[in-house]
């Protein structure tokens, strides 16, 4: 499964998604196979699928997909299991964004960057934080609230300052 995910990314990357669609989902195949001891492989696959169906703009079933993987992943035993909780949150808001779903979405951000604000009490200019930030601001210039967009964009500019090099990509996406 792990070669039919990354022949499955590859296309991705060349913008071939129609031709990705099949290593995914036969990867999603052969860990249903491999039963119960792979299902937290599950989430990444179904997320895959899930953003090659937002390509096509089938929006309903990229989020039964990203429900289903938000589920696995909340019911898993793996200690660091909030980052990819979060994860999913982010793809879930991103459909929901395309969907026009804006105040669904801005929901889902807030607790997204919610969550990592409480997973990071200790370190909460962290980079994870910078992006639920950034995420956050993008859903609500799509929702046309610019006040609360630039707030945003403002304390991701911010942290990724803080943390990432002078001359990061990432510091002129808030500028």
């Amino acid at each position: 499964f792990h070669v039919d995910n990354e022949l499955g990314n590859l296309n991705v990357r060349d913008n071939q998604y129609s031709d990705a669609l099949p290593y995914y989902e036969q990867a999603l195949e052969l860990v249903d196979e491999l039963g119960e001891d792979y299902e937290q492989e599950k989430p990444s696959i179904l997320t895959n699928i899930a953003r090659i169906l937002t390509k096509q703009k089938k929006y309903e079933e990229a989020l039964e997909l990203l429900e289903e993987s938000l589920e696995i992943r909340r019911n898993s035993t793996d200690p660091d299991k909030e980052l990819e909780i979060t994860r999913s949150l982010v793809a879930v808001a991103e459909v929901l964004v395309e969907m026009e779903e804006l105040e669904e979405a801005i929901s889902t951000f807030e607790e997204v960057l919610s969550r990592r604000l409480e997973y990071n009490k200790e370190e909460p200019n962290d980079l994870t934080v910078a992006y639920a930030h950034y995420h956050l601001a993008r859903a609500y210039r799509a929702d046309e609230q610019h006040g609360e967009s630039a707030a945003h964009f403002e304390e991701a500019l911010r942290i990724w300052t803080i943390i990432l090099e002078p001359n990061h990509e990432n510091l002129g996406q808030c500028s």
